[in-house]
């Protein structure tokens, strides 16, 4: 596939590294143990400040699931979330993404993508705009089953948003509010989102809310900075206070 990230792992750069700090959660810094036996440090993405849609239709966003990627489609799972999508013709996928930049992919899956009444084709999306005020309106959920990640940016944001992230455990962000796909696969993606199909409005609510006090508790920046006078006082012993 083009635009699918090949990645080395010849880490040569550990070679001259006395320590780690990387977005993630300890599944981020288990994987970085593989390759180096220092200190390794993890700290959460943050989201920008941008309003909540007002007036959500529960029931109509239930159904609803918001993906929001970069590049990369494969590595992000697209393929996955794609074909579980078939098999759950009740569940409305709306696809934010790079995707029109890798024609491949795009001619792989061109049945899934662009001939599903139950998938949407956005693309790229600002959000800022009021297109994404009504995706948020319009769905609970925020689904990433990526190979790989650390705190991704797009979950945390939608979940700023109030969706429940839906991710892979390689994602680094395994919250109690979250839904996680345990496995790389059509039927772990697929039982997911029957999962989040199966839950009443009132539980929608409910968690939606938990994760939104989640973003504010632990990805805020004033959580960023917390966590970095953390990080350097264990790496490198007392250090002024940085400044909010």
């Amino acid at each position: 596939m083009s635009n699918f990230r090949d990645v080395s792992e010849k880490l040569t750069f550990l070679d001259h590294a006395d320590a780690i700090a990387a977005f993630g959660d300890d599944a981020v810094a288990e994987g970085w143990k593989h390759h180096f036996s220092g200190p390794i440090r993890t700290f959460n993405n943050w989201p920008f400040d941008i309003p909540r849609p007002a007036g959500k239709d529960g029931a109509r966003a239930k159904t609803g699931f918001l993906f929001l990627a970069s590049g990369s489609q494969v590595h992000k799972g697209l393929d996955l979330l794609l074909e579980a999508a078939q098999r759950l013709p009740e569940a409305r996928i709306y696809v934010c993404s790079y995707f029109e930049s890798e024609k491949d992919f795009c001619a792989l899956y061109r049945h899934e993508l662009f001939a599903s009444p139950n998938v949407f084709p956005i693309g790229w999306v600002n959000i800022y705009s009021a297109k994404f005020q009504k995706l948020l309106a319009e769905t609970s959920f925020a689904i990433l089953p990526s190979a790989s990640e650390g705190s991704p940016g797009s979950i945390i944001q939608c979940a700023q948003g109030g969706l429940i992230p839906v991710i892979s455990r390689y994602c680094g962000s395994r919250w109690p509010e979250s839904r996680i796909i345990e496995n790389l696969t059509v039927e772990d993606v697929t039982r997911a989102m029957e999962e989040c199909l199966a839950m009443s409005v009132p539980e929608i609510e409910q968690l939606s809310a938990a994760v939104r006090l989640r973003v504010e508790r632990d990805c805020s920046r004033a959580a960023f900075h917390r966590r970095w006078e953390e990080i350097l006082d264990e790496i490198v012993g007392p250090v002024d206070t940085i400044p909010a």
